[in-house]
């Protein structure tokens, strides 16, 4: 099968798993969650797991079609199967195939899955709706246990001010790593349900967005122990204005400028 019929048939069965009601789905209510590792799970108990999330938080109001357009094809009922790395992969064949709906609702699988990854390694912000972003900033984030802070900044918006954090992906490896950036809303004092992904190895920096610049940037500061974030320094030298989330995707800077500068440090 091509790209474009493997296109064709995902677009296609999720429009029609937009139309199945999500009434005749059911209810979970005792999930034992933590046995589930959703990087090495089969697709019932990824299934089993994402439905516990979704009944029990509002926020994560997917279709519970849209994790069939995760299920790896010719899956096998005891395969095991990551699926945060398959959910990642959906996101980025909605995102070719422009269907946006679909992208959304994989947004919100995405944010479910780290609530539950959370769950499983005993997060201390098991909430991420009601967590306060004063507790959140007196935090060492190194506290989770799971994750380490790379870099954060804050962007004030029109209607808004965002905390960003970047921290490793739980699939980063030294060889490869890999960036999950997560904007923190201080006026509705809760999370953005979507993350994203930046892989540093495949960042093409001669036209970085802001946000792999805020990736790469941050990575950079890790691995030189510096305090100072190289980002916010850059943004403010450059003259360049973020007046919202958006200038994240839509502006641009040339990492090579940052290597060059820095290796003349070095």
């Amino acid at each position: 099968m091509d790209r474009t019929d493997f296109l064709f048939r995902n677009q296609l069965n999720y429009q029609i798993n937009l139309n199945t009601s999500d009434d005749d789905q059911t209810t979970v209510n005792d999930v034992d969650i933590s046995k589930i590792n959703l990087h090495h799970c089969t697709y019932s108990e990824f299934k089993k797991a994402l439905t516990y999330a979704k009944d029990n938080n509002p926020e994560y109001d997917f279709r519970y079609g849209t994790l069939d357009q995760i299920k790896p094809m010719n899956c096998l009922e005891d395969g095991k199967y990551d699926f945060v790395v398959l959910t990642d992969s959906a996101k980025n064949t909605a995102l070719v195939i422009g269907n946006i709906t679909l992208l959304n609702d994989l947004q919100k699988v995405s944010g479910a899955e780290e609530l539950l990854m959370s769950k499983r390694h005993g997060d201390i912000f098991v909430d991420t709706s009601d967590a306060a972003f004063e507790r959140y900033m007196s935090l060492d984030i190194n506290d989770y246990g799971i994750l380490e802070e790379l870099g954060s900044t804050v962007i004030t918006g029109l209607d808004d001010t965002y905390k960003v954090t970047a921290t490793f992906h739980d699939s980063s490896r030294k060889e490869r790593p890999i960036v999950s950036i997560r904007f923190f809303s201080i006026k509705n004092n809760s999370y953005l349900p979507n993350r994203d992904i930046v892989d540093i190895t495949n960042i093409y920096k001669a036209n970085a967005t802001l946000l792999e610049a805020f990736a790469y940037m941050s990575f950079y500061d890790y691995k030189k122990k510096r305090k100072e974030s190289s980002f916010d320094s850059v943004i403010y030298h450059a003259g360049i204005e973020i007046n919202d989330l958006e200038d994240m995707y839509s502006q641009h800077y040339d990492l090579r400028i940052f290597d060059e500068l820095n290796s003349k440090k070095a």
